[in-house]
């Protein structure tokens, strides 16, 4: 059930309620509500890489590909979603310095890691509607960016 409301919650990011409640959540339960995202949302895709792999079949074994699929392909973007959230952070916490606000790399982390429901839903529905398109690729990072601007945005300038 506490993920359920996390995702609400997610989904209502702007409002400052949301915000309130989801800075109330621990790093430890934002880590497991994002891997738990992930790897739901990882589900359709693995569906439509399995159901193309007639075309690889020529070059890799059915079972190998497979395996890769199921197996490797949920611990890489779980690898991958940490680093770019990691990285993103990392800037946030700098661009939140030029902008003289009061941010700590930990409470980025989970902010971030909470801002990336909405821009990880629409990149998966375009991919299962559109497939890979450059446009939809740049449209999620504008959404992602712009999120992540206006949650830096939200946070108090630091007292001099």
């Amino acid at each position: 059930m506490k993920s359920l409301d996390i995702f609400r919650d997610c989904l209502l990011l702007p409002k400052k309620e949301a915000v309130v409640r989801l800075n109330r959540i621990d790093l430890k339960e934002a880590a497991g509500y994002f891997f738990i995202l992930l790897l739901i949302l990882v589900i359709p895709l693995q569906i439509i890489l399995l159901q193309e792999s007639s075309r690889v079949m020529n070059e890799v074994p059915a079972y190998v590909y497979k395996a890769q699929i199921l197996i490797l392909y949920p611990f890489f973007i779980v690898f991958y979603a940490v680093i770019g959230i990691s990285l993103l952070s990392f800037l946030s916490v700098l661009i939140g310095k030029l902008m003289k606000r009061r941010l700590k790399f930990q409470l980025l982390w989970k902010m971030i890691a909470f801002t990336l429901t909405k821009p990880l839903l629409l990149f998966v529905f375009a991919y299962i509607l559109i497939g890979v398109n450059t446009l939809v690729n740049l449209a999620v990072l504008v959404v992602i960016f712009g999120s992540v601007l206006r949650l830096i945005l939200s946070y108090p300038k630091r007292k001099l």
